[in-house]
């Protein structure tokens, strides 16, 4: 325990706002007592803290951290969310932090989650509950070993946006993805959606592959575009074109347009990368954000030169990590335990895939909104057996935008592209 920690308190009340970027406010900072934390390895003397804090303490939730040993000298952030017309506590919500770790959490009965530590840095908090405006929350953790607190207002949402989005020849679209302020959603198998919003106003439209459009609800009818996907960089020290040139083929086949950092493309690919710049960086995040589509496929952690601590650099500022771990299993029929065929979730993307087969996987991990759709079989162990899913591809919705994270990339390459349904497995998960 310690014995000296800052607690910093935020008063915000924000709702969904008909412009597209949620308003930005400047948030009321308050100091308060010294609120010690229990930080893992520490075995200092606790000043005990005070009792109507001692009263409102919830349960601290576990933090996703690529690197754990970045966290451990880090902050709380400590969330309570009321009604902003009674100030009831709002239980129930569902909590998700992005930056520099991740984590996820539930509200108690008092409103009340307390997540981390979190590694320092500035993180986005997105929280949702139902019949609630989303709130989207940016906060920076910079004091180590201490407890920030956020005193977080939801609106009631007064409207909601619903209908189908379907191509123009009356198919229904899945996957489509509506932004309206702080409100995301993603169309169904049948293309119907529900958006709730507290204004009238036109939620945008987006779907790979389409034109996008804006809508107030109602039918949605979207044009087939041109199909641009990027590779963004050679992996393993192996060149994009000798890499990739079996999919790009096949791509080129389904009528995409595949090359090499394209200016203009709607799918952005990162396979196992070494290095990035702050430059490469910062448009990868904002092409997100835009509505585009980045694909990070990664690795376990010692293979050829590839870093986990790159790829994460791009995935974890969007609610997204690779582990760095090598998963295993005992019950194969490949003879080798680092190959795996992954439990498939019945998905738009796994359709027509009976079977794929992957090498030196790794785990995957994803903010809500996010779906994870393939998991290692049962039995997959880590440094110790789990019998809990470990998920090694899932997709997330930012904003206008998606984040797809696989846990290999030498699935995808020619070498192993042709094994079972890999194939079209890559190319259903390009397409969604």
């Amino acid at each position: 325990m310690l014995a000296a920690l800052a607690t910093a308190v935020t008063s915000l009340d924000i709702g969904c706002q008909q412009s597209a970027a949620p308003p930005v406010s400047t948030p009321r900072l308050v100091q308060e007592s010294p609120i010690p934390y229990e930080s893992p390895g520490m075995n200092n003397p606790a000043t005990p803290a005070p009792a109507a804090y001692l009263s409102e303490t919830p349960t601290l939730l576990a933090t996703v951290s690529a690197f754990p040993a970045d966290a451990m000298n880090g902050a709380i952030l400590q969330v309570k969310l009321r009604d902003t017309t009674t100030g009831a506590a709002l239980s129930g919500a569902s909590i998700g932090v992005s930056g520099p770790s991740l984590a996820t959490g539930t509200s108690d009965d008092n409103g009340f989650a307390a997540l981390g530590p979190l590694a320092l840095g500035s993180y986005e908090i997105r929280i949702t509950a139902e019949g609630r405006l989303p709130v989207l929350k940016v906060s920076n953790l910079s004091a180590k070993r201490s407890v920030v607190r956020l005193d977080i207002n939801l609106k009631t949402a007064t409207q909601t946006l619903t209908g189908r989005v379907m191509d123009d020849a009356g198919n229904p679209l899945a996957g489509a993805r509506l932004v309206h302020g702080t409100s995301w959603s993603m169309t169904e198998p049948d293309g119907r959606y529900v958006l709730a919003v507290d204004s009238v106003g036109s939620a945008q439209v987006r779907k790979t592959g389409f034109t996008s459009t804006t809508t107030t609800g109602g039918e949605v009818r979207l044009a087939k575009s041109a199909r641009r996907v990027s590779f963004e960089n050679a992996p393993f020290g192996i060149t994009i074109n000798t890499a990739f040139n079996a999919l790009m083929a096949e791509l080129t086949a389904k009528g995409w347009q595949p090359g090499n950092s394209l200016p203009d493309a709607e799918v952005r690919i990162w396979a196992a990368p070494q290095e990035i710049t702050p430059a490469q960086l910062s448009l990868m995040q904002t092409f997100v954000q835009e509505g585009g589509k980045l694909v990070v496929m990664g690795d376990w952690g010692g293979a050829s030169g590839y870093q986990v601590r790159i790829a994460n650099s791009l995935l974890l500022p969007l609610g997204a990590a690779i582990e760095p771990g090598l998963l295993r299993t005992d019950a194969n029929s490949l003879g080798q335990p680092e190959w795996l065929s992954p439990i498939l979730s019945e998905h738009q993307i796994t359709a027509g895939v009976r079977k794929i087969s992957v090498l030196g996987v790794t785990g995957v991990k994803a903010m809500p909104p996010s779906r994870s759709f393939v998991s290692a079989p049962g039995g997959s162990y880590k440094v110790q057996a789990s019998n809990d899913p470990i998920s090694i591809a899932s997709y997330r919705q930012v904003q206008a935008g998606m984040v797809l994270v696989l846990g290999d990339t030498s699935a995808w390459l020619d070498a192993d592209l042709g094994r079972d349904d890999n194939l079209t497995f890559i190319c259903n998960a390009l397409a969604w």
